[in-house]
């Protein structure tokens, strides 16, 4: 008997929270974006792409 697969595509959001602890001032830094309000940073996983990845690309992404 043959089983019929259908795949059905999605996306995979990630949510990321990209921060460092400044040692002048011991205060964390956190990365956010305005669009229209402030929101932690997010992108979609890419096909062949983990999430650490993704986390990694959208730093370079931000950060430059």
């Amino acid at each position: 008997m043959k089983i019929n697969r259908t795949f059905i595509p999605f996306e995979v959001k990630l949510l990321n929270i990209i921060w460092c602890f400044d040692r002048k001032t011991n205060q964390v830094k956190v990365i956010l974006k305005d669009e229209g309000d402030w929101t932690l940073p997010e992108t979609y996983l890419i096909q062949d792409e983990d999430a650490l990845d993704a986390t990694i690309r959208l730093t370079h992404e931000l950060t430059g």
